[in-house]
């Protein structure tokens, strides 16, 4: 299968397309055709050699959010099916390889299915900004109704999914946001 891989650090130059073996579907994991990916700037600071702790092995292959169509199902995963459009969070740091290539092998509970009203690009882009909205909220600060927020960021990334969860958990919720001169308004 095609990828882009990374053999050592530095900026985009580094990336490079290879042929790399397709991963093996294994117990609890499912083996995804991806269709897109978004980047985070977790995966620029992996690129840029600013976290080696997390980065995947080299030729290494990055980028964790993605979506796609379930090709394989691993030995007890019995709530996906092949053929489910699913996306997520899954891989691209540590020992995970990741979705900058044709196939991605994921574990099973760390994927959703995906909404049938948006695209497999829009849907590529929600994962790891809305886990850290929803850690954020509910985990962290544990928002309640009637609980006054305030969003700095607001229409940014993650706080433009902050905004709505805490919308949505009945909290009162301000934002800041900056105008196209910087200035915070």
């Amino acid at each position: 299968m095609k990828a882009m891989v990374i053999r050592n650090y530095g900026g985009p130059e580094v990336f490079e397309e290879a042929d790399v073996k397709r991963p093996e579907v294994k117990a609890g994991y499912v083996l995804v055709k991806v269709i897109a990916s978004s980047i985070n700037p977790i995966e620029t600071k992996i690129r840029s050699g600013l976290v080696p702790a997390i980065t995947p092995a080299f030729p290494a292959i990055l980028n964790s959010d993605f979506s796609g169509e379930i090709v394989s199902l691993g030995e007890n995963v019995l709530q996906w099916n092949v053929g489910d459009e699913v996306f997520g969070c899954a891989g691209g740091v540590g020992q995970l390889q990741g979705a900058l290539a044709d196939y991605m092998l994921v574990d099973a509970n760390l994927i959703a299915k995906k909404p049938s009203n948006i695209d497999h690009a829009t849907a590529a882009l929600f994962p790891l900004v809305s886990i850290t909205a929803w850690e954020a909220l509910r985990e962290k600060v544990q928002i309640h109704p009637g609980d006054k927020v305030l969003i700095q960021g607001a229409a940014g990334g993650v706080g433009h999914i902050a905004l709505q969860l805490a919308k949505q958990l009945g909290a009162v919720v301000y934002g800041t946001v900056r105008n196209q001169n910087r200035q915070r308004l």
